[in-house]
């Protein structure tokens, strides 16, 4: 089986996402945000999460690889569109955290709201969509970076949609854009490199925590607790030995749980038609296996069987046979 949780099914909870010897996860206001139901696809090289995003909060991704014996280069994609791409030959982190301006200023990534409309002229344009609500991060091989020195040109650009019809937006109310400009560390060198085999590629879908919360795949808690800030723990009552009720989420906004995890559910889907597929594969080969075996052993057989050849009398010179 290549599809699985991380760790047993249920509503897992992790720091940050790993596979072969990669690491990534998602900082929301400088907080690590919490990264829900993982799932790892080790046919696709995929891992996937949920987290938690709230408009008008800056995010930044980090990336760092446990080994020290290759070179790699992750590529930063935020709803379809490619961000940014960082190199590493050691083991120090990459932080992806805006779009660069100048050589000295950036716009740092934050969630925002999408821009919604009923005017089906923005329905065409709907294919564009597909991959709004996901930060993908994908890990390559490169080969052997060479360093250079020049004077890079930047052109000004914006992230996320001018508009999104009502019927596209995929159950999400939010999408990656870009903040205020700020002052960042110059650099004039860069490195030349080629990307070569994918390693691993990161999923992190973001929605609104009441939306996770609405459908069940985070627990009932306080917006902190999504973003790396655990609450003070609540005094014990040893007076009252009385089990408390469970915990209810309440939310204003109403949500569509098959719509939530139509892509969940796809995936799973498609991965159960590739074990099926590969499945049946298999047994036909077997079947086919033992059918050539036999054909060869009945051939085998037929070849060394032993004709019985009859005797003759020997004829004596001056006998004579009597024919009639």
């Amino acid at each position: 089986m290549h599809f699985a949780p991380l760790t047993g099914l249920g509503m897992t909870q992790h720091e940050s996402l790993t596979f072969a010897n990669q690491e990534a996860w998602v900082e929301v206001d400088g907080r690590k945000a919490a990264c829900y139901t993982p799932v790892v696809d080790t046919t696709k090289k995929e891992v996937t999460c949920w987290i938690a995003s709230e408009a008008g909060k800056t995010f930044s991704v980090k990336w760092r690889k446990h080994e020290n014996a290759i070179d790699c280069a992750a590529k930063l994609c935020l709803d379809g569109r490619r961000a940014k791409t960082i190199w590493r030959r050691g083991q120090k982190p990459a932080t992806f955290q805006g779009i660069s301006t100048s050589s000295t200023t950036e716009r740092p990534f934050i969630f925002s709201l999408l821009d919604l409309t009923d005017d089906d002229i923005y329905l065409q344009e709907s294919s564009s969509c597909k991959e709004i609500g996901e930060i993908k991060l994908e890990v390559h091989r490169v080969t052997r970076p060479v360093c250079k020195e020049c004077k890079r040109t930047y052109v000004a650009r914006e992230l996320g949609a001018d508009k999104v019809h009502e019927r596209a937006k995929k159950s999400t109310v939010h999408q990656v854009g870009l903040g205020d400009e700020q002052t960042k560390t110059s650099s004039s060198i860069y490195h030349s490199y080629k990307l070569m085999d994918r390693i691993v590629t990161f999923k992190f879908i973001y929605r609104p925590l009441d939306m996770l919360q609405a459908n069940g795949i985070t627990p009932c808690q306080p917006p902190e607790a999504a973003f790396g800030h655990k609450p003070p723990p609540q005094a014990n009552d040893s007076t009252s030995r009385k089990r408390e009720a469970p915990e209810m989420c309440e939310t204003d906004i109403k949500y569509e749980p098959d719509e939530m995890f139509d892509e969940q559910e796809k995936r799973l889907l498609a991965e159960l038609d590739r074990i099926r597929s590969a499945r049946e594969q298999a047994v036909m080969e077997q079947l086919e296996l033992v059918a050539n075996k036999k054909r060869s052993l009945s051939q085998g057989g037929s070849s060394n069987k032993r004709v019985k050849r009859e005797t003759l009398p020997l004829l004596i010179s001056g006998e004579v046979i009597d024919l009639t």
